[in-house]
């Protein structure tokens, strides 16, 4: 888990917890996560020959399927742009790189970042 806080203190890495501001790890690494009213947006720090994809998750009101694929790209940084009618939504980047310890064979490294509400303005998760 990588955690942005103000200070490697108990307190500060409280808080930063009990605001969001982390994200879920298994080796990729993320240089932002922002949302606005409008779009979340993920910045991968991208090491040289890796490849990355990004997966935005969520469940649309109304619907049944929970944590439908709502977008995917190669982009970086990844951005996708609300329509309205989400709940939440997510990110999931998985990279090209196996993991070095995996759960299972042909694991790759991943990273999830806080689901997010739109409509929701804030500054960013990490």
């Amino acid at each position: 888990m990588q955690v942005r806080a103000a200070r490697l203190t108990p307190d500060d890495i409280l808080l930063a917890l009990r605001r969001g501001a982390f994200y879920a790890t298994s080796g990729v690494e993320l240089r932002s996560v922002e949302h606005s009213e409008s779009d979340l947006r993920v910045s991968i720090e991208a090491r040289a020959g890796t490849a990355y994809h990004t997966r935005f998750i969520g469940t649309r009101r109304g619907s049944d399927a929970v944590g439908a694929t709502l977008f995917e790209t190669d982009d970086n940084p990844a951005v996708y742009t609300f329509t309205g009618d989400e709940l939440y939504v997510r990110a999931v980047v998985t990279s090209s790189e196996l993991h070095p310890n995996p759960y299972a064979a042909g694991d790759l490294e991943t990273a999830w970042v806080q689901p997010v509400r739109p409509g929701d303005a804030g500054s960013g998760q990490n």
